[in-house]
């Protein structure tokens, strides 16, 4: 009987466990529907801005700073984009890996970083890695008004002089099971290239002011998107691994309801067997 109790319990903490991660599946999946539609809404619009500027020709985007390569990166700032909370899977393990081969991978330059999320934060100050600065909480609820902070932020510091380049790392949401680490370089800016001869456009009031707007605006833009995209992505992998937490659940209570079922049977039959022994004695 010992045994059967034994078993029990294993069933009950299966069952609150399943019920715990299918709430949270159904969670994530809600959240998804949403964040999903807010990154397929985002990409054309960076990707009209990014033509945009490039067809304003080189000449007009090299006067811009922000355009402007350094002949020699000798500072990199390496922006990882993590999640605040586990339970997603490799999410956040797949960030900090491709983060430790960048900055493994420029050994000639001095990497700082600037970890968004708080696991990527926690993983690199618990190693004592040189960081410029971090931000937490913003995956949960994307805003805009963040993503221009931090830009702006970026932005400053590699105008002073401070980041020869930044690069930033994020997983790129492709579907819900499906997320694809990317290391895209922020800064300095390098707009798309287009087909077609560069169309020199006549601007008013004139072209460096409307270059400088809008590279502005492109900054901050392309930050949201990389917070929308860690957001998404974020959910997806969540989604995916409560599923198959639940799943896995259900695979360990049918393990142990037929296991408990069997020690059912057995003391059942050696009871059976104690009073056809005790009968047979009795004769």
């Amino acid at each position: 009987m010992a045994h059967i109790r034994e078993i029990k319990k294993r069933i009950k903490v299966a069952t609150n466990i399943q019920q715990i991660t299918r709430a949270m599946a159904m969670v994530a999946a809600v959240r998804l529907r949403r964040a999903q539609d807010r990154v397929m809404a985002v990409r054309p619009y960076i990707e009209r801005m990014g033509t945009l500027l490039s067809r304003m020709g080189p000449p007009v985007a090299e006067q811009n700073p922000l355009f402007t390569p350094r002949q020699r990166a000798m500072n990199v700032l390496i922006v990882p984009i993590t999640a605040d909370k586990g339970l997603c899977g490799s999410y956040n393990t797949n960030i900090i890996r491709r983060t430790t081969a960048t900055t493994a991978a420029i050994p000639q330059a001095k990497a700082l970083l600037y970890p968004l999320g708080r696991k990527g934060y926690d993983y690199f100050r618990r190693i004592n890695a040189p960081m410029a600065g971090y931000k937490l909480d913003l995956l949960r609820a994307p805003s805009l008004r963040q993503a221009a902070a931090v830009a702006e932020d970026l932005s400053r510091r590699f105008l002073a002089g401070e980041f020869d380049e930044v690069r930033v790392i994020y997983n790129r949401f492709v579907s819900a099971a499906h997320q694809v680490v990317e290391v895209d370089r922020f800064l300095p800016l390098t707009p798309p290239p287009v087909s077609g001869p560069a169309l020199y456009p006549i601007i008013e009031p004139n072209a460096p002011a409307a270059v400088e707007a809008l590279a502005q605006e492109w900054v901050k833009a392309r930050m949201y998107h990389y917070f929308l995209e860690a957001a998404a992505g974020e959910l997806g992998a969540r989604r995916t691994a409560m599923d198959a937490a639940t799943d896995n659940a259900g695979e360990i209570i049918a393990t142990q309801t037929l296991a408990m079922n069997r020690a059912r049977q057995t003391a059942i039959t050696m009871e059976i067997l104690d009073i056809i022994n005790g009968a047979e004695a009795m004769k």
